[in-house]
């Protein structure tokens, strides 16, 4: 029950991202984030490796241009970080109003401006990615599993400075 609320949660927003998506680059770093992936290069420091990774793994998708499929895997790092946003609000609260709840926090997380529009570009993404990483990081600690716990925030401290700082 709390996997299929925390995948509804997660197309739910993906849909929602996916129908707004920037159709040119906001004004933000996303012009630098998406060249580093494209040609592995790097960004202004501290240069967020991780995140340069996933936009050049973006890169094989058969979709779009090199810009959307960055922009594609931000919307899917901010889909997967409202569901598990849902999938940890189930956890702490274990009744089914408690997966209700979640599912509602992970829609409202989906929905709020900032968040939004963190999804829709290359530079917010890697603020989905940590969030994403650092979520996921809790909930494998939650669950007894020290080793994935560890694995996640490695990836975290990997991808932006700011998850040293959380931890």
């Amino acid at each position: 029950m709390k996997a299929a609320a925390a995948a509804l949660v997660f197309l739910a927003a993906l849909a929602l991202y996916i129908s707004t998506l920037h159709p040119a680059f906001p004004v933000d770093d996303s012009p630098e984030t998406v060249s580093s992936a494209v040609n592995l290069g790097v960004q202004h420091a501290p240069g967020y490796p991780l995140d340069t990774l996933t936009g050049k793994l973006a890169q094989a998708l058969p979709v779009g241009g090199p810009y959307f499929r960055v922009i594609l895997f931000s919307a899917a790092a901010g889909a997967a970080s409202a569901s598990a946003v849902a999938l940890l609000t189930a956890r702490l609260f274990p009744a089914p109003a408690g997966i209700m709840a979640g599912a509602l926090a992970g829609l409202m997380l989906a929905g709020t401006d900032a968040f939004w529009d963190c999804s829709l570009s290359g530079k917010g993404g890697i603020y989905q990615w940590n969030l994403l990483l650092t979520l996921l990081a809790l909930l494998s600690f939650m669950a007894g599993k020290p080793l994935a716990g560890a694995l996640f925030t490695g990836l975290g401290m990997a991808n932006h400075w700011m998850s040293m700082v959380a931890w």
